[in-house]
Order: C-alpha cells, then structure tokens, then sequence
C-alpha cells in the first residue's frame, strides 16, 4: 500500500503538487475560519434571544385570562406569532399560556421539560414544537404571583413558574444566510486561488524560462573554446 502512494506521488508532476499543496491549504484555513465565524454569530445571536427571554420572565408583571378559555391568556412580549408565555403552578399544573395566538401545533413542547427543575436552575434551553419542524428557545423562572379569583374576587400568592419562548425561525435564518454567503465566498477563494497558483507554477517552470539559463551556459562555453583556439602554442627553446 505505501509502495503504490509513493509511486502515486511520484508520478505527479511539481506542478500539480504545489497547485493541490495550496489549494488544500487555502480550503484548511477558509475551514478553520467559518467554523469559528460561524460559532461566534450563533454565539450571539443566541445570547440575545437568551437575554430577551430573561428580561420578558423576569419582568412579568401579569397575565390578561381570557373570557371564553380559562387556560388562554394575553401577554404582550414580542411579535404575537413568534412569542410563547405560559404560566405553570408549583406542581406543574398549567395556569394559563398564549397558545391560541399561535398557529396550530407551532407552539413549543413542554411535555419533556422538567419544569420544576427548569425553573430553579433558570437556564435558557431549545425544544421544539410538537410537529418537531419548528425549534424553540424557551427560559422558565420561578416567580410568586398574585391571583384573584373572578367570581369571588379573592387574591391569593401562588409559586408559579414563568417559562417564556421565542421562535428562532428568524435567528436559524440569519445563522443560514451568512453560511451561504460564505460558502460562496469560500469557493471563490478556492477557485480563483487555485487558477493563479497554477499560472504562476506554469510560468514558473515553463520550457522558456529553464532553456534561458541553458542556452547562456552553452555561449559561455562556446567563448571558452574560442579562446582556447586562439591562444598561440609557445614554441620550444632550441
């Protein structure tokens, strides 16, 4: 097997080694950088959503319930399609969420959540939707919240937790967007690189420029027998 490689390599030319060494190196390095560009922008982007969560759970103030379904209820928190709140008692028992503002089965699944636990580490995490064609990212805060009664008008402190979501359609979007526009840019430099590592290597041991140094060793040469041929024979004493 090592036999064959090396005589695979052997049998390539220096041109197409060092057009192939600098291709394969440029598309390393293009590589190296859009892995890291990449992880830095979702990085971010999800440390927005993340921030944007924390701020709508955190901040809740209350919940307008709804008039025909008691576990319906309002709350303004971004765009009204892309936004989840649901509220959830100590035990897990749904209060209240905004599900009937979003489109049939885009809501996020909580089903697997452990909201409990959730709610005391307080850490953003990502679910998806029960269709499992829609991601989510969704933080969830424990919160004491006043409750009053409709009918008799009584006020009560709960221990809820608040778990607000967001969809990353948009974010997922975006994150797609630039892997496109890099790609694109990516292949350029590869393509463009590799036409001008070829040039120049042709250029470079083209016949032309290895017969130059030839053809002025042979004049040399020839100058050297001429004056050798011209040079007089010293004759002899006697």
């Amino acid at each position: 097997m090592h036999e064959r490689l090396s005589q695979w390599w052997n049998e390539i030319s220096i041109r197409t080694k060092i057009t192939g060494i600098t291709v394969t190196l440029v598309t390393l390095g293009l590589l190296v950088a859009g892995l890291g560009t990449m992880t830095v922008l979702s990085t971010y982007l999800y440390g927005q959503v993340d921030l944007s969560l924390k701020s709508a759970a955190e901040t809740f103030s209350g919940a307008s319930q709804s008039a025909t379904n008691a576990q319906s209820c309002t709350v303004t928190f971004g765009a009204t399609s892309s936004s989840f709140v649901a509220l959830f008692r100590e035990d897990g028992t749904r209060i209240c969420d905004n599900a009937d503002e979003l489109q049939g089965g885009t809501g996020p699944d909580l089903s697997a959540v452990d909201l409990p636990k959730a709610g005391t580490t307080a850490e953003p995490m990502s679910v998806y939707n029960s269709d499992h064609d829609q991601q989510w990212r969704i933080y969830a805060f424990d919160k004491t919240l006043t409750q009053r009664d409709q009918t008799t008008g009584m006020v009560e402190q709960i221990d809820a937790t608040i778990v607000t979501g967001t969809n990353l359609a948009s974010t997922n979007a975006v994150i797609g967007r630039f892997s496109g526009i890099f790609l694109g840019f990516g292949v350029s430099v590869i393509v463009l690189g590799a036409a001008l590592t070829r040039l120049l290597v042709t250029s470079t041991f083209s016949p032309c420029a290895t017969s130059r140094p030839r053809r002025r060793a042979s004049r040399t040469a020839t100058s050297a027998n001429a004056s050798t041929r011209r040079r007089p024979t010293p004759r002899s004493a006697g």
